[in-house]
Order: structure tokens, then sequence, then C-alpha cells
């Protein structure tokens, strides 16, 4: 799983990517564990994108100062920017409390954030309650994590490569909605036709739903991740470390390696029902 920030463009298309420093995250907060990276598929995968997965990832205070000098120039009293209506540009990022180690990334993104004027607050939640902003559009930020791994994934659940899925409600509702054909009168968010680039991303994953041909999914899903690289839709901060599992060495018939994917979905296909104890 992937630490990732997504949110409602908020993060991805207005805060300088070079503002956080992924590094000390990953030191302070995963013990070192892990690797800089933004949301993208992991290497080895033949949906590995070297543009989507890097850049952007240069830690640089001074330059993400002049990018925000370019379009938020004036700041209050307390250092912080202001909006061209003269109001802070303060938002906050929701996260699961029931996974509170959300909060100690998020609270560093928001110190590092303070050094180039953005004031952002860390908002734990109740999961269901993020479910219900999401659906209703509600959410400014969100932090998660990102199952997407190397494999099929990509391609069964790209809610983060392009607005596809109920979870694309976390950063591009309308342009969800309007994807899923959702009811403008009963809808919660209201559709929005989205930009040419997702539209291109819609049209692409339709025709590698239709198509039988494994070079030509590959070829589709590989034009799908080229165009969020270019777009850069959501923001990563790091690709995990390898999980792993402790058994007792009289708990046998288990695999010695399985994927790690809710898709997969773990350990469900590997029969956990004929895993046995053995007498010692």
């Amino acid at each position: 799983m992937q630490k990732l920030f997504p949110g409602c463009g908020i993060c991805a298309w207005l805060i300088p990517k070079d503002s956080i420093d992924r590094q000390e995250i990953i030191d302070v907060v995963w013990l070192g564990l892990g690797e800089v990276a933004q949301t993208s598929v992991q290497p080895g995968s033949v949906y590995f994108n070297e543009e989507l997965a890097k850049q952007y990832t240069e830690f640089d205070v001074e330059l993400a100062n002049e990018h925000l000098d370019e379009i938020m120039p004036e700041r209050g009293s307390n250092g912080m920017r202001l909006r061209p209506d003269g109001e802070p540009f303060a938002f906050t990022f929701a996260y699961s409390a029931a996974n509170p180690v959300f909060g100690d990334a998020l609270e560093l993104v928001a110190q590092q954030w303070r050094e180039v004027g953005i004031a952002m607050t860390p908002t734990p939640l109740d999961r269901t309650l993020i479910t219900a902003r999401q659906d209703a559009g509600e959410l400014q930020g969100v932090a998660w994590e990102r199952g997407g791994g190397a494999g099929q994934e990509v391609v069964l659940d790209p809610r983060w490569w392009f607005p596809s899925n109920n979870d694309s409600y976390y950063w591009a509702p309308a342009w969800t909605a309007w994807y899923l054909g959702a009811d403008p009168e009963a809808s919660q968010v209201k559709p929005q036709e989205p930009p040419a680039p997702a539209k291109k991303q819609m049209e692409l994953y339709g025709q590698l739903q239709a198509s039988a041909d494994a070079d030509e999914q590959t070829r589709l899903m590989n034009e799908i991740l080229d165009i969020a690289a270019e777009e850069f839709w959501t923001m990563g901060i790091s690709w995990p470390a390898a999980g792993y599992g402790v058994k007792k060495t009289n708990f046998l018939n288990v695999p010695d390696s399985m994927p790690a994917s809710w898709v997969y979905p773990t350990p469900g296909p590997t029969n956990p029902e004929q895993y046995f104890i053995a007498d010692e």
C-alpha cells in the first residue's frame, strides 16, 4: 500500500510538489522503510512509469516559494498566504482516525507547508464520515493508502490514475459523477464534464475493457498512465516497504509468500481453511 495524499484538486494543482520533504516523513513516521515516490505503480510492473513515479519529488523550499509567489504573493500577518480575494488560503486534510500514523505524517506535512505559507490542518475522522463527505464532494483533502501495487490491480482499480470509480470522489467528485452517469437531480455531487485529458483516459479505459488482447490492454493502460503523469492528478509520498508475516513453526500449509492485495483478496485464495496446526 502506498502512502498517498489525494485531495479535491488542492494538493496536486495548487501546492508546489517540491514543498514536501518526503524522506523526512519516511524516516520519522515509517522508520526509514519505503522509498520516495508519487502516486504510481511500483517498479517491475509492465505498467511502471518512471515519470509518474519520480517527478516533483525533490524537496526545495526556495523553488516552492518562487512558484507560489507567482499565484499567491500576498501574505497575512501570520506569514500565511492569502487568496486573490484576500481570504487566507487554508484548508483541512482528513484522515482515518483508525490509522493515526497518517495523522503523524500530516503533522509533518503541515509543518513543511507552513515554511511556504500554506496553512493546512490535519483532521481525524471516522471512516464512515470520510465516506459520507467523499460521496457528497465535501472533502478538501484526504490522506489514504493506495492499493495499486504492480499487478492487475493497476487495471482493476485505476481510481488514482483517472476519475474511474466511487473512490475517485476523493479528488475529482464532479468528474467522477459525470463518468459514472450520476443523476444531476438525485446526486449530492453535480456531474461536471471533465477536461479533455481525463475524457481521453475514460475513452481509453473503455477500449481496454472491450479488448480481449492482453498486449493491447497493457498498451492502453500505459497510455492512461502517461496522461496521469502529464496531468498529475494526485500526490504521493512513498512506495511501501516489503510486507511480512509471522507464523509459528507448527502452523503449516501456509504459502511462503502471497500477494498483499485486497483485490486478490489476501489471504483468501491461499485456502486458509487448509492451514493446520501440527502437534509439537
